[in-house]
């Protein structure tokens, strides 16, 4: 079949003419940039094909060009195919950054681009290089890819739905004080607030606007009188009005830009955090106010939970464990009466956590593959493509969650079913390995995720062997499955990690072409007091409740804390999920949970 995506670029390059630009940009991102945006904001995938959650394109009047991280490598080859379009591969060694890379093909050009899919930040990133090679950044508001983009899906009209304070812990109320306090102490008058997340936290609403993320499009200012509201008519109703404090007032959407100008007309303190903040909305602001440009104080309240959270994140794990031992149970018995495929799967283990408790949706697309398809990191088996049956000729790589009112969750697991190869068990025990040490590491206050990303990796360098993707992000509480600022990766910000906050443990190891291998649980940070009365001292507890696959570990290459570990892990495993399983599915659990 041909690809549609030619024709598309043809389009554009012809709005570019108009528009006197020689290049444009084309994030993944929306106007509250988002990672995962609402479908009528997806422009980045209308316009090259590229289905991954992250990359940016750059298309120019005879070449185009889509930045793409390691995770996505495989996939975006396969996707860009026949498209015109080249891949760029972020993080490769020797590739530029995203926007060095740009500026050197920008040159001395000019590189259009939607002041609401950049942050203030990367607007000053792309405009340094361009400067430098003599070239410009032209901000254009109206966005060019929505011009030539038919059938083109229509904003949803879902409602903001209130979440109760029984799962949230504390009330809008309290938040806008805490925010209010945090005001005060930095001297300003007005918080921006654009983030889908924040907002959804901020006020303890949900919605239904982002597949997989419960959050619905809104924006919001917070006062030294209260705090504002900024959403579509059709998305409030009784139940949403009676919820929010009397402090909180209600504005259509679109009336967003109008509050900014009369900040800057009233030269107000704004805060803006501004890697999450728009170029838009820095400019509007920019017109009088003067602008704080820190981290919002959101972003932190928002990492770190508190109690009622933690509590919810622990109890909502133990449900997706016991879905999860059930789908395991199944898949070792149905495999061998018929064809199980990777997405036949998928959907079994979606029917099972339906069945939890609270259950709202999946947290993100779930990846199912087998065999070289457990090598594409973030793959994931469709109806149209030919997904594959898993038996026991190679290993099944699953990475999946649900969002549950409690808390969301994200788990991957890797199994055989027949006998793994030699290179299979040692490399899956490698990672393991590095799965296990950045469970057990215990780590003084201040310490941040970069520091330890290493411990994840020691036992895959010893033999030259690494993964492209970072090794911990961190995840929401009913929110985002992805969400900042904490994680655990060798680059980005050193971002101190603070008891409540949660994160992934996921360091993985792929052979193209054949086969891939992730262990993925969540952990909290808790204190440790009981290991020094010098200094505190903080640490991981995993609240993923499921065994890890004894058949793919080298007990031999083990130390025996390690040993120990995954012991007392599937000891705890047993546990807390026999209770709750029928016979069969604790007979599994006792199997798959025998000491090594």
């Amino acid at each position: 079949m041909n690809s549609p995506i030619p024709g598309r670029l043809a389009a554009l390059r012809d709005a570019m003419r108009r528009h006197g630009i020689s290049h444009y940009l084309v994030p993944t991102s929306d106007p509250h940039l988002s990672e995962y945006p609402p479908t009528w904001w997806g422009r980045r995938e209308h316009i090259t094909g590229f289905t991954g959650s992250a990359g940016v394109a750059l298309i120019g009047l005879e070449r185009a060009w889509l930045w793409a991280d390691g995770r996505y490598w495989i996939q975006a080859e396969a996707e860009l195919a026949g498209s015109g379009i080249e891949l760029v591969k972020m993080g490769a060694p020797g590739a530029p950054s995203p926007q060095d890379g740009i500026a050197a093909e920008v040159g001395s050009g000019t590189l259009g681009v939607d002041p609401q899919v950049i942050s203030i930040e990367d607007r000053r990133r792309h405009e340094r290089p361009l400067e430098q090679r003599g070239g410009k950044l032209v901000l254009i508001e109206e966005n060019l890819v929505d011009g030539l983009w038919t059938n083109r899906p229509r904003p949803s009209t879902a409602p903001l739905v209130p979440l109760a304070e029984r799962f949230s812990g504390e009330s809008p109320t309290a938040k806008i004080a805490r925010i209010q306090k945090a005001m005060i102490e930095r001297g300003a008058d007005a918080l921006v607030v654009t983030m889908l997340d924040a907002v959804a936290w901020l006020f303890d609403v949900r919605g239904s606007d982002v597949q997989f993320n419960p959050v619905a499009v809104a924006q919001a200012l917070v006062t030294k009188d209260g705090a504002t509201l900024f959403v579509d008519d059709a998305k409030v109703d009784d139940a949403l009005r009676k919820h929010l404090p009397k402090s909180v007032r209600i504005e259509r959407y679109d009336a967003f830009g109008s509050a900014l100008d009369a900040l800057a007309k009233a030269h107000a303190r704004a805060w803006v955090e501004p890697g999450a903040t728009s170029a838009w909305v820095g400019s509007r602001l920019g017109a009088g106010a003067r602008l704080i440009e820190e981290r919002s104080p959101i972003t932190n309240f928002k990492a770190q939970k508190n109690a009622t959270e933690v509590a919810g994140m622990r109890s909502c794990h133990v449900r997706d464990g016991v879905a999860m031992v059930r789908f395991f149970a199944w898949l070792e018995q149905e495999w061998k009466a018929k064809p199980v495929t990777e997405l036949t799967a998928a959907k079994k283990l979606a029917d099972l956590r339906s069945e939890g408790e609270h259950f709202r949706g999946l947290s993100f697309e779930t990846i199912s593959g087998f065999g070289s398809h457990g090598a594409v990191i973030h793959y994931r088996p469709t109806e149209e493509e030919g997904h594959r049956v898993i038996d026991d000729s190679s290993t099944y790589l699953l990475d999946s969650g649900a969002q549950y009112l409690d808390g969301t969750t994200d788990i991957t697991r890797t199994i055989s079913l027949g006998t793994p190869t030699r290179d299979q068990i040692d490399q899956a025990t490698r990672v393991l390995k590095g799965h296990v040490a950045i469970a057990r590491v215990t780590f003084p206050a201040g310490t941040s995720g970069k520091q330890i990303d290493v411990l994840a990796r020691l036992a895959l360098w010893e033999k030259g062997l690494n993964f492209s993707h970072g090794t911990g992000h961190g995840v929401g509480a009913y929110l985002n499955v992805h969400e900042g600022p904490q994680r655990i990766a060798t680059k980005g910000e050193d971002v101190p990690l603070e008891p409540g906050m949660i994160l992934s443990n996921e360091p993985g190891y792929y052979v193209k072409g054949s086969h891939g291998y992730r262990v993925e649980s969540l952990v909290v940070v808790v204190a440790r007091p009981d290991l020094s009365a010098e200094e505190p001292f903080l640490g991981f507890e995993t609240i993923t409740c499921c065994p890890i696959d004894r058949r793919l570990i080298d007990r031999d290459a083990l130390l025996p804390e390690e040993r120990a570990w995954i012991d007392d892990y599937h000891a705890w495993v047993v546990k807390t999920l026999s209770p709750l399983v029928d016979d069969a599915t604790r007979a599994w659990l006792a199997r798959a949970c025998a000491k090594l």
